[in-house]
């Protein structure tokens, strides 16, 4: 009977992981068709203490590695930084709080200063992802309403709606993307 019960735990195990592949996988190529669309191949994920702006020291060494990345494109490119808070992109009609609003746009200031203060780029564009577009961004096209947009049509901005595992593992909620548009 143990045996038996073993093996199903096993099996369990081994299924849990094998979605948890694919859902990982998938969230990854979703983020980079996602920064395909907006014209560019090179970003980062930083990921963030829940309720913290601070920037992990692991992090600071891949935002380093896009930053040398950025340098080598010339003034030719911008740096956009999409952050979240501690919960998923908003559905239409919701409202995040006012303290995940502040949340997601220390996180992306935090990574700005970085990026322009300790690694001298400039060009960094935030984009403060527990709000959606506003609809003079929407009427206008801004840049905020098409990454947004693009974000959440590929999938790469999951919605707190989504549910289950491969929502638990394409999470946004506490990171960011970092990324590198060419112009």
């Amino acid at each position: 009977m143990n045996q038996k019960i073993t093996l199903m735990a096993a099996l369990t195990l081994f299924a849990f992981f094998a979605q948890a592949e694919t859902a990982s996988t998938s969230s990854l190529s979703k983020t980079s068709q996602a920064t395909a669309q907006i014209g560019a191949s090179d970003y980062v994920v930083v990921d963030f203490e829940q309720g913290r702006a601070g920037i992990l020291p692991a992090h600071k060494d891949k935002l380093r590695e896009l930053a040398a990345v950025a340098k080598a494109a010339g003034e030719k490119r911008e740096i956009e930084v999409l952050a979240w808070a501690d919960r998923e992109y908003p559905q239409t009609g919701q409202k995040a709080t006012s303290g995940d609003i502040k949340l997601a746009e220390e996180r992306a200031k935090a990574i700005e200063t970085y990026l322009e203060k300790d690694l001298s780029l400039s060009k960094v564009e935030p984009h403060n992802m527990a709000k959606r577009p506003n609809m003079f961004s929407e009427l206008f096209k801004t840049d905020d309403f098409e990454m947004k947009k693009t974000f959440e049509q590929t999938g790469a901005a999951p919605a707190e709606a989504d549910s289950g595992l491969s929502k638990f593992l394409m999470s946004k909620a506490s990171k960011a993307v970092v990324i590198i548009k060419r112009n």
